[in-house]
């Protein structure tokens, strides 16, 4: 089903989002709808099938995987997971394998998925024009890869899965004076852009590149 809304339709078939999500393509039906990266367009061409047998393998073994079991089919690998010890309440959160790419995929209201991806936009153009810096850190919103939002609930959320080796979570982390002081301006900041939950529990820290990740933000 996802695969559909790749394909090329005539104007009067496609209609878009409410707004232009920077790197990012769109695409909506009166149906359903679909954001998903350039690269992930690409990445998928090349691995046809890959989104057919992900969602097909996430339906037939639903059960397994909500008990924590790996489960695979050709070549996809899926398993029950999350990064940090805080999360939210999300119905199912996985890791994807395939063809040597992690991806992280994440259960959601449809209303949250759409709230998610213009948060992105609001956030990536505040962040590109002071060049991803702020109070003396690196900082990134999480890209979305892959949205597909349907006629039926849940929605789809996918992005690069990045393990509790290469980041911590912020509320996880010893006091740090500094850190606190840079988000306590950074949330004022994206307050003003209209953009919320920019809490410990949605922000990661990768000390290696001195990088603030911003993950599952939402608008006010």
């Amino acid at each position: 089903m996802f695969e559909k809304l790749f394909r090329r339709r005539k104007p009067e078939q496609e209609r878009p989002l409410p707004e232009a999500i920077d790197n990012l393509k769109t695409r909506r039906t009166e149906r359903r709808g679909l954001a998903y990266s350039p690269e992930f367009k690409m990445f998928a061409g090349k691995n046809k099938g890959l989104i057919f047998n992900t969602a097909k393998l996430l339906k037939e073994k639903r059960r397994e995987i909500e008990a924590g079991h790996a489960v695979e089919r050709n070549g996809v690998r899926i398993v029950k997971a999350k990064t940090g010890q805080f999360w939210g309440n999300f119905p199912l959160t996985v890791s994807i394998k395939f063809g040597g790419k992690e991806f992280f995929l994440k259960e959601t209201e449809k209303f949250k998925a759409e709230c998610n991806l213009f948060a992105f936009q609001r956030i990536d153009r505040f962040l590109r024009a002071n060049d991803y810096k702020f109070s003396g850190f690196n900082v990134r919103p999480i890209k979305p890869h892959f949205v597909y939002v349907g006629e039926k609930e849940p929605a789809y959320i996918a992005t690069d899965f990045y393990s509790e080796a290469e980041v911590e979570q912020v509320c996880s982390m010893k006091r740090n004076s500094e850190l606190e002081k840079a988000l306590k301006k950074l949330r004022k900041k994206l307050k003003a852009e209209m953009v919320s939950d920019a809490h410990p529990g949605n922000i990661f820290y990768n000390k290696k590149t001195n990088t603030l990740l911003l993950f599952d933000l939402s608008i006010d």
